[in-house]
């Protein structure tokens, strides 16, 4: 009978400890979102493909791999002879680094990166500057430089935009000409797929409308 009564006993308190193991696996189960449940290495695939395709300026693949795959408005100022410059050398130029691999917390999972860019607003006035300075020693007698300027006195079209690419190419030798941008992206799931959120931060600067 003791004996009975002691494995009654013994049994009562494992069903107890199991019942509490299960009950903090449930718990912790159920706080951990879904994303973080699911392995990341397809998730840090996918932030390289994303990071790949907009410094390879290819946004329709770009594009693919935003959440919700958005229409993407970039800023490429082109109608202007400086803009049909600068907006496919910023495009052209832009690079990136990873500082590690994907990591999780409690609301999700995310990938630090930085992306270096032409600071074209930095470099416009000092391009425009050395357009001037290009330009001066043409502007002494402007009735005899046929190069520069045409029957009529007015500037060639043709000769400006080959001196502002001179300017251009002069500034970006000589200037620090690029800046860096350290953001975050967040990564989902969609419909079994990885996807980057298109936050703000990450538009902003692929567009190049914002400035250190």
């Amino acid at each position: 009978m003791k004996f009975a009564k002691c494995l009654s006993v013994f049994f009562a308190v494992l069903a107890a400890a199991l019942i509490a193991v299960t009950a903090m696996g449930y718990e912790r189960f159920h706080q951990t979102p879904p994303m973080i449940r699911t392995p990341v290495e397809k998730a840090e695939m996918r932030s390289e493909m994303l990071m790949e395709a907009i410094c390879s300026a290819d946004y329709a693949a770009a594009k693919e791999s935003l959440y919700g795959a958005p229409e993407l408005q970039w800023n490429r100022e082109t109608s202007s002879e400086l803009g049909s410059i600068l907006w496919p050398a910023y495009s052209g130029t832009m690079s990136y680094a990873f500082s590690g691999p994907c990591y999780v917390n409690s609301t999700g999972v995310f990938r630090d990166v930085t992306i270096t860019v032409l600071d074209v607003p930095a470099l416009r006035p000092k391009i425009q500057g050395e357009y001037l300075l290009l330009l001066n020693p043409h502007l002494a007698d402007a009735r005899y430089d046929s190069e520069a300027f045409d029957e009529n006195g007015a500037l060639r079209t043709d000769f400006s935009a080959a001196l502002l690419r001179q300017a251009v190419e002069k500034v970006l030798q000589r200037e620090n000409a690029y800046v860096s941008h350290q953001i975050t992206l967040e990564l989902v799931l969609q419909d079994g797929q990885w996807q980057v959120i298109p936050k703000r931060d990450l538009i902003d600067i692929v567009a190049g409308v914002t400035t250190k």
